[in-house]
């Protein structure tokens, strides 16, 4: 059985960190999780796996994505 993560630095989401993936630090905002979609899209990068988590109190959001290939740097630069 893999390992599970509930809880990073208060904000709760619940992810099993295997294979690629990435954590991406957002703001909870209209087209946020969208935009970052259509970028890995353009770049035939295809999403496995996705969850959200929000910092309580807060518009802050962390985005875990586990991916079937791996991201390339030039891309991972262009999410921030």
């Amino acid at each position: 059985k893999n390992p599970r993560v509930v809880n990073i630095n208060n904000f709760r989401l619940e992810l099993e960190p295997v294979n690629r993936f990435i954590l991406i630090h957002n703001h909870d905002k209209p087209g946020a999780i969208g935009s970052i979609g259509s970028l890995l899209g353009d770049h035939n990068i295809n999403i496995s796996r996705m969850r959200v988590g929000q910092e309580e109190g807060s518009d802050k959001t962390m985005i875990f994505l586990r991916t079937d290939t791996p991201i390339p740097e030039d891309v991972i630069e262009q999410m921030s």
